[in-house]
């Protein structure tokens, strides 16, 4: 603020309280203009994350169901077949 008096020959008391007025709208815009982009950033990482979580589980998922499925047809167990089958269709529409 000093140097904006300085600058400007601020001298009247109107002309400080002015000064005063602009400069912290300009911090506030500032601030919030850093505090919007930090947001909208980290809100953005994490629903990366989020997704990348999911589709990592979802292939976890379908290896196990899948080895679990070529047990069930080996063994020839029919409920464990339709219970594999409803499965895997059930990760594959996540």
């Amino acid at each position: 603020m000093a140097y904006f008096i300085h600058k400007y020959h601020v001298t009247s008391l109107t002309d400080n309280v002015v000064v005063v007025v602009v400069v912290v709208v300009v911090v506030v815009v500032v601030v919030v203009v850093i505090v919007v982009v930090v947001v909208v950033v980290v809100e953005v990482v994490v629903e990366a994350v989020v997704v990348l979580v999911i589709i990592i589980i979802k292939k976890i998922l379908n290896r196990v169901y899948s080895a679990h499925c070529a047990l069930a047809y080996k063994s020839v167990a029919e409920p464990i077949k339709k219970e594999c089958s409803m499965r895997i269709t059930s990760l594959e529409m996540i």
